[in-house]
C-alpha cells in the first residue's frame, strides 16, 4: 500500500472508531509492515477484544480487517494471523487467543477493501509503469476512495464485528467496558 494511502486509511479508521466507540484504544505495537492494532477493553482485566488493520504488503492500495481476542492479558501471541475462521457453531470461543478476518464472521469470501478499485490491484496492468501512469492520472480520487473504504470497514465492524465479539465476551461472562 502506498504510504500516503495507508496514512489516510489509518487516520480515517482511527477517527471513526473513536467517534463510535470511545473506549477502543489504538495500541503501540510493532506489527508486521505497518499493520495497526486496536484494543477493545472488557470488564475483565484479562480478556480483551482486538481489531487489526492489515495493509496490503505487496504495494496495492487495499487493506483488510481482522478481529479477535485474548484471554491472557496480552495481544494474541499466535503463530500466524489470521489464526482461523469464524464458525457458525462458534467452536473458536473455546480458544484463549484467536484472530480471524472480519468478513469470515458472515461470509466465506475473503475481502480486501480497495481490491475492486481501478488500479487497486496490479492484475489489470501489464507493467508497473502502466500502474504509475494510472495513479498520476487518477489525481485525488484515490483519497476519496481510501476514506470511503475506511469508513465502510468501520461500519462493517460496527455491524458484524462488535456483535461477534460481544457474543464471545458473553460466553466468558464479561462485557465491553
Amino acid at each position: 500500500m502506498r504510504k500516503e494511502y495507508g496514512k489516510l486509511v489509518k487516520q480515517t479508521l482511527s477517527d471513526r472508531l473513536k467517534q463510535l466507540h470511545p473506549t477502543i484504544v489504538r495500541l503501540r505495537l510493532n506489527l508486521i509492515r505497518g499493520d495497526v492494532a486496536y484494543s477493545i477493553p472488557t470488564s475483565s482485566p484479562h480478556i480483551s477484544g482486538y481489531l487489526v488493520l492489515v495493509q496490503d504488503h505487496h504495494g496495492r492500495d487495499q487493506f483488510t480487517i481482522e478481529i479477535g481476542w485474548s484471554a491472557m492479558s496480552r495481544f494474541p501471541d499466535l503463530p500466524m494471523r489470521p489464526s482461523g475462521r469464524a464458525s457458525s457453531e462458534r467452536v473458536e470461543f473455546q480458544e484463549e487467543e484467536f484472530i480471524c478476518r472480519l468478513r469470515s464472521v458472515w461470509s466465506v469470501k475473503d475481502y480486501w477493501w480497495g481490491q475492486d478499485d481501478p488500479g487497486g490491484s496490479r492484475n489489470g496492468f501489464a507493467t508497473i509503469f502502466e500502474e504509475m501512469k494510472y495513479r498520476q492520472e487518477d489525481g485525488l480520487n484515490w483519497q476519496m476512495r481510501a476514506a470511503k473504504h475506511a469508513a465502510d470497514a468501520v461500519d462493517e465492524f460496527n455491524r458484524f464485528g462488535i456483535a461477534y465479539l460481544d457474543e464471545f465476551f458473553a460466553s466468558r461472562q464479561v462485557c465491553r467496558a
